[in-house]
Protein backbone atom coordinates (compact mmCIF):
# COMPACT_ATOMS: atom_id res chain seq x y z
CA UNK A 1 0.00 0.00 0.00
CA UNK A 2 2.90 2.36 0.79
CA UNK A 3 4.47 1.77 -2.63
CA UNK A 4 1.06 2.29 -4.23
CA UNK A 5 0.67 5.68 -2.51
CA UNK A 6 4.23 6.77 -3.33
CA UNK A 7 3.70 6.06 -7.03
CA UNK A 8 0.48 8.05 -7.00
CA UNK A 9 2.12 10.99 -5.18
CA UNK A 10 4.94 11.11 -7.71
CA UNK A 11 2.42 11.19 -10.54
CA UNK A 12 0.57 13.97 -8.73
CA UNK A 13 3.72 16.11 -8.54
CA UNK A 14 4.43 15.57 -12.25
CA UNK A 15 0.87 16.49 -13.23
CA UNK A 16 0.91 19.72 -11.19
CA UNK A 17 4.30 20.68 -12.64
CA UNK A 18 3.02 20.05 -16.17
CA UNK A 19 -0.13 22.11 -15.61
CA UNK A 20 1.61 25.18 -14.21
CA UNK A 21 4.27 24.97 -16.93
CA UNK A 22 1.65 25.00 -19.68
CA UNK A 23 -0.12 27.94 -18.00
CA UNK A 24 3.19 29.83 -17.71
CA UNK A 25 3.94 29.42 -21.42
CA UNK A 26 0.43 30.18 -22.67
CA UNK A 27 0.14 33.33 -20.56
CA UNK A 28 3.43 34.66 -21.94
CA UNK A 29 2.13 34.10 -25.47
CA UNK A 30 -1.09 36.03 -24.76
CA UNK A 31 0.54 39.44 -24.70
CA UNK A 32 2.37 41.94 -22.52
CA UNK A 33 0.43 42.89 -19.37
CA UNK A 34 2.43 46.09 -19.02
CA UNK A 35 0.35 47.61 -21.82
CA UNK A 36 -2.68 47.40 -19.53
CA UNK A 37 -0.92 49.02 -16.58
CA UNK A 38 0.46 52.20 -18.08
CA UNK A 39 -1.41 55.09 -19.66
CA UNK A 40 -1.20 55.64 -23.39
CA UNK A 41 1.05 58.67 -22.89
CA UNK A 42 3.63 56.76 -20.81
CA UNK A 43 7.24 57.11 -21.93
CA UNK A 44 9.46 54.23 -22.94
CA UNK A 45 11.53 54.71 -19.77
CA UNK A 46 8.43 54.35 -17.59
CA UNK A 47 7.36 51.19 -19.43
CA UNK A 48 10.83 49.67 -19.13
CA UNK A 49 11.01 50.54 -15.42
CA UNK A 50 7.67 48.84 -14.73
CA UNK A 51 8.64 45.80 -16.81
CA UNK A 52 11.85 45.50 -14.79
CA UNK A 53 9.93 45.74 -11.50
CA UNK A 54 7.69 42.89 -12.63
CA UNK A 55 10.63 40.79 -13.84
CA UNK A 56 9.27 40.74 -17.40
CA UNK A 57 12.47 42.04 -18.96
CA UNK A 58 14.31 38.77 -18.35
CA UNK A 59 14.57 36.02 -21.00
CA UNK A 60 11.68 33.55 -20.94
CA UNK A 61 13.80 30.69 -19.60
CA UNK A 62 14.99 32.89 -16.71
CA UNK A 63 11.42 33.94 -15.95
CA UNK A 64 10.44 30.27 -15.92
CA UNK A 65 13.22 29.36 -13.49
CA UNK A 66 12.23 32.20 -11.16
CA UNK A 67 8.58 31.15 -11.45
CA UNK A 68 9.32 27.52 -10.49
CA UNK A 69 11.48 28.63 -7.56
CA UNK A 70 8.78 30.95 -6.26
CA UNK A 71 5.95 28.45 -6.94
CA UNK A 72 7.76 25.87 -4.81
CA UNK A 73 7.49 28.41 -1.96
CA UNK A 74 3.84 29.18 -2.88
CA UNK A 75 4.88 32.67 -3.92
CA UNK A 76 3.16 33.72 -7.16
CA UNK A 77 3.86 37.42 -6.74
CA UNK A 78 1.46 40.33 -6.34
CA UNK A 79 -1.67 40.66 -8.43
CA UNK A 80 -1.29 43.22 -11.18
CA UNK A 81 -4.89 44.38 -10.73
CA UNK A 82 -5.40 44.11 -6.96
CA UNK A 83 -1.89 44.90 -5.77
CA UNK A 84 -2.08 42.10 -3.17
CA UNK A 85 -0.47 38.69 -2.89
CA UNK A 86 -2.04 36.67 -5.70
CA UNK A 87 -2.40 33.49 -3.68
CA UNK A 88 -4.22 35.37 -0.91
CA UNK A 89 -6.65 36.85 -3.44
CA UNK A 90 -7.39 33.40 -4.87
CA UNK A 91 -7.74 31.78 -1.44
CA UNK A 92 -10.38 34.37 -0.53
CA UNK A 93 -12.50 32.99 -3.39
CA UNK A 94 -12.12 29.31 -2.42
CA UNK A 95 -15.12 29.14 -0.02
CA UNK A 96 -17.58 30.21 -2.73
CA UNK A 97 -16.23 27.69 -5.26
CA UNK A 98 -16.21 24.91 -2.67
CA UNK A 99 -19.81 25.65 -1.72
CA UNK A 100 -20.95 25.53 -5.34
CA UNK A 101 -18.93 22.42 -6.23
CA UNK A 102 -19.95 20.52 -3.08
CA UNK A 103 -23.64 21.35 -3.54
CA UNK A 104 -23.49 20.37 -7.21
CA UNK A 105 -21.70 17.12 -6.35
CA UNK A 106 -24.34 16.32 -3.73
CA UNK A 107 -27.09 16.86 -6.31
CA UNK A 108 -25.28 14.69 -8.85
CA UNK A 109 -24.66 11.78 -6.45
CA UNK A 110 -27.94 11.85 -4.51
CA UNK A 111 -29.94 11.96 -7.73
CA UNK A 112 -27.76 10.12 -10.22
CA UNK A 113 -26.73 7.10 -8.14
CA UNK A 114 -30.24 5.96 -7.05
CA UNK A 115 -31.70 6.59 -10.50
CA UNK A 116 -28.92 4.57 -12.13
CA UNK A 117 -29.43 1.66 -9.73
CA UNK A 118 -33.23 1.64 -10.08
CA UNK A 119 -32.93 1.92 -13.85
CA UNK A 120 -30.66 -1.14 -13.96
CA UNK A 121 -32.98 -3.12 -11.69
CA UNK A 122 -35.95 -2.36 -13.98
CA UNK A 123 -34.46 -2.49 -17.51
CA UNK A 124 -36.61 -1.63 -20.53
CA UNK A 125 -39.41 -0.24 -18.35
CA UNK A 126 -40.88 3.25 -18.32
CA UNK A 127 -38.59 4.18 -15.40
CA UNK A 128 -35.53 2.99 -17.33
CA UNK A 129 -36.51 4.84 -20.50
CA UNK A 130 -37.19 8.08 -18.59
CA UNK A 131 -33.88 7.78 -16.70
CA UNK A 132 -31.92 7.27 -19.93
CA UNK A 133 -33.72 10.23 -21.56
CA UNK A 134 -33.02 12.51 -18.59
CA UNK A 135 -29.36 11.47 -18.59
CA UNK A 136 -29.01 12.21 -22.30
CA UNK A 137 -30.65 15.62 -21.90
CA UNK A 138 -28.45 16.40 -18.89
CA UNK A 139 -25.33 15.73 -20.94
CA UNK A 140 -26.56 17.53 -24.05
CA UNK A 141 -27.87 20.82 -22.62
CA UNK A 142 -25.13 23.50 -22.36
CA UNK A 143 -24.49 24.76 -18.84
CA UNK A 144 -25.01 28.43 -19.67
CA UNK A 145 -28.36 27.69 -21.36
CA UNK A 146 -29.61 25.60 -18.43
CA UNK A 147 -28.57 28.29 -15.96
CA UNK A 148 -30.36 31.04 -17.87
CA UNK A 149 -33.53 28.94 -18.18
CA UNK A 150 -33.52 28.17 -14.45
CA UNK A 151 -33.08 31.86 -13.63
CA UNK A 152 -35.92 32.91 -15.93
CA UNK A 153 -38.34 30.27 -14.63
CA UNK A 154 -37.56 29.84 -10.94
CA UNK A 155 -36.00 33.20 -10.05
CA UNK A 156 -37.63 35.80 -12.32
CA UNK A 157 -41.06 34.32 -13.04
CA UNK A 158 -41.76 32.30 -9.87
CA UNK A 159 -39.49 34.20 -7.48
CA UNK A 160 -38.54 31.09 -5.53
CA UNK A 161 -34.79 31.65 -5.61
CA UNK A 162 -32.43 34.64 -5.95
CA UNK A 163 -30.89 35.33 -9.34
CA UNK A 164 -27.37 35.73 -7.94
CA UNK A 165 -25.26 35.71 -4.80
CA UNK A 166 -24.71 33.27 -1.95
CA UNK A 167 -26.31 35.24 0.87
CA UNK A 168 -28.59 32.33 1.84
CA UNK A 169 -28.79 28.56 1.25
CA UNK A 170 -31.51 29.25 -1.33
CA UNK A 171 -28.89 30.98 -3.43
CA UNK A 172 -27.05 27.67 -3.87
CA UNK A 173 -29.99 25.73 -5.31
CA UNK A 174 -30.02 26.96 -8.90
CA UNK A 175 -26.19 27.05 -9.30
CA UNK A 176 -25.96 23.53 -7.82
CA UNK A 177 -28.53 22.15 -10.25
CA UNK A 178 -26.92 23.97 -13.17
CA UNK A 179 -23.40 22.79 -12.38
CA UNK A 180 -24.40 19.31 -11.24
CA UNK A 181 -26.67 18.41 -14.18
CA UNK A 182 -23.89 17.07 -16.42
CA UNK A 183 -22.23 15.16 -13.57
CA UNK A 184 -25.58 13.71 -12.53
CA UNK A 185 -26.22 12.47 -16.06
CA UNK A 186 -22.76 10.88 -16.27
CA UNK A 187 -23.14 9.14 -12.91
CA UNK A 188 -26.62 7.88 -13.85
CA UNK A 189 -25.48 6.37 -17.14
CA UNK A 190 -22.34 4.76 -15.74
CA UNK A 191 -24.13 3.40 -12.67
CA UNK A 192 -26.83 1.88 -14.87
CA UNK A 193 -24.39 0.22 -17.27
CA UNK A 194 -22.10 -1.02 -14.47
CA UNK A 195 -25.01 -2.42 -12.47
CA UNK A 196 -26.45 -4.18 -15.53
CA UNK A 197 -23.07 -5.79 -16.20
CA UNK A 198 -22.65 -6.94 -12.59
CA UNK A 199 -26.22 -8.29 -12.35
CA UNK A 200 -25.45 -10.56 -15.29
CA UNK A 201 -22.42 -12.16 -13.63
CA UNK A 202 -22.42 -15.82 -12.54
CA UNK A 203 -21.93 -15.08 -8.84
CA UNK A 204 -25.08 -12.92 -8.82
CA UNK A 205 -27.10 -15.69 -10.46
CA UNK A 206 -25.67 -18.15 -7.92
CA UNK A 207 -26.68 -15.90 -5.02
CA UNK A 208 -30.21 -15.74 -6.39
CA UNK A 209 -30.27 -19.49 -6.89
CA UNK A 210 -29.40 -19.96 -3.21
CA UNK A 211 -32.61 -18.15 -2.33
CA UNK A 212 -31.16 -14.81 -1.20
CA UNK A 213 -33.56 -11.90 -1.36
CA UNK A 214 -33.16 -9.34 -4.14
CA UNK A 215 -32.26 -6.55 -1.72
CA UNK A 216 -29.50 -8.66 -0.17
CA UNK A 217 -28.18 -9.69 -3.58
CA UNK A 218 -28.01 -6.08 -4.69
CA UNK A 219 -26.42 -4.74 -1.48
CA UNK A 220 -24.07 -7.63 -0.74
CA UNK A 221 -22.99 -8.76 -4.19
CA UNK A 222 -23.81 -6.27 -6.92
CA UNK A 223 -23.45 -2.82 -5.41
CA UNK A 224 -19.87 -3.08 -4.16
CA UNK A 225 -18.53 -4.27 -7.51
CA UNK A 226 -20.59 -1.62 -9.25
CA UNK A 227 -19.01 1.10 -7.11
CA UNK A 228 -15.47 0.55 -8.44
CA UNK A 229 -16.03 2.31 -11.80
CA UNK A 230 -18.67 4.62 -10.30
CA UNK A 231 -16.27 5.93 -7.64
CA UNK A 232 -13.85 6.79 -10.44
CA UNK A 233 -16.39 8.86 -12.33
CA UNK A 234 -17.49 10.53 -9.08
CA UNK A 235 -13.94 11.59 -8.32
CA UNK A 236 -13.35 12.88 -11.82
CA UNK A 237 -16.64 14.73 -11.77
CA UNK A 238 -15.91 16.41 -8.43
CA UNK A 239 -12.51 17.52 -9.69
CA UNK A 240 -14.18 18.82 -12.84
CA UNK A 241 -16.77 20.68 -10.76
CA UNK A 242 -14.01 22.41 -8.80
CA UNK A 243 -12.30 23.68 -11.93
CA UNK A 244 -15.27 23.86 -14.29
CA UNK A 245 -17.57 26.21 -12.43
CA UNK A 246 -16.48 29.18 -14.56
CA UNK A 247 -19.67 29.35 -16.62
CA UNK A 248 -21.94 28.81 -13.61
CA UNK A 249 -20.16 31.46 -11.56
CA UNK A 250 -20.44 33.89 -14.46
CA UNK A 251 -24.14 33.22 -15.12
CA UNK A 252 -25.07 33.60 -11.44
CA UNK A 253 -22.50 36.32 -10.65
CA UNK A 254 -20.84 34.25 -7.93
CA UNK A 255 -17.50 35.29 -6.39
CA UNK A 256 -15.62 32.05 -7.06
CA UNK A 257 -12.20 31.13 -8.38
CA UNK A 258 -13.44 30.43 -11.90
CA UNK A 259 -14.88 33.89 -12.40
CA UNK A 260 -11.76 35.44 -10.85
CA UNK A 261 -9.51 33.59 -13.29
CA UNK A 262 -11.60 34.68 -16.28
CA UNK A 263 -11.31 38.31 -15.18
CA UNK A 264 -7.57 37.85 -14.61
CA UNK A 265 -7.10 36.42 -18.11
CA UNK A 266 -8.89 39.43 -19.59
CA UNK A 267 -6.57 41.74 -17.60
CA UNK A 268 -3.49 39.57 -18.26
CA UNK A 269 -3.01 39.31 -14.51
CA UNK A 270 -0.38 36.55 -14.64
CA UNK A 271 0.01 36.01 -10.87
CA UNK A 272 -3.73 35.53 -10.30
CA UNK A 273 -4.10 33.07 -13.19
CA UNK A 274 -1.04 31.07 -12.15
CA UNK A 275 -2.09 30.92 -8.48
CA UNK A 276 -5.68 30.03 -9.39
CA UNK A 277 -4.75 27.26 -11.81
CA UNK A 278 -2.21 25.92 -9.33
CA UNK A 279 -4.85 25.57 -6.61
CA UNK A 280 -7.37 24.02 -9.01
CA UNK A 281 -4.74 21.53 -10.20
CA UNK A 282 -3.90 20.65 -6.59
CA UNK A 283 -7.59 20.13 -5.86
CA UNK A 284 -8.14 18.00 -8.94
CA UNK A 285 -5.16 15.70 -8.45
CA UNK A 286 -5.91 15.54 -4.71
CA UNK A 287 -9.40 14.28 -5.43
CA UNK A 288 -8.01 11.73 -7.87
CA UNK A 289 -5.50 10.57 -5.26
CA UNK A 290 -8.36 9.96 -2.83
CA UNK A 291 -10.18 8.06 -5.59
CA UNK A 292 -7.12 5.88 -6.16
CA UNK A 293 -7.02 5.06 -2.45
CA UNK A 294 -10.74 4.23 -2.42
CA UNK A 295 -10.15 2.10 -5.51
CA UNK A 296 -7.54 0.08 -3.67
CA UNK A 297 -9.84 -0.29 -0.65
CA UNK A 298 -12.77 -1.47 -2.76
CA UNK A 299 -10.70 -3.84 -4.89
CA UNK A 300 -7.50 -5.22 -3.27
CA UNK A 301 -6.38 -6.57 -6.65
CA UNK A 302 -5.48 -2.99 -7.64
CA UNK A 303 -2.97 -2.77 -4.78
CA UNK A 304 -1.45 -6.07 -5.80
CA UNK A 305 -1.21 -4.93 -9.40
Amino acid sequence: MARFLIRRLLRTVIVVWGVITVVFVVLRLSGDPIALLVPAEATTEEVDRLREQRGLNEPLIVQYGIFLRDAARLDFGDSIRYGQDALDVVIDRIPATLQIATAAFAVAVLVGLPIGILSALRPNTLLDNVAVLVALVGQAVPTFFLGIVLILVFAVRLGWFPTSGLDSPRGLVLPAITLGAFAMASITRLTRSAMLEVLGQDYVRTARAKGLGEARVVRGHALRNTLVPVVTIMGLQFGTLLGGSVVTETVFSLPGIGRLIIQAIENRDYPIVQAGVFLIAIGFVGVNLVVDILYAVLDPRIRLG
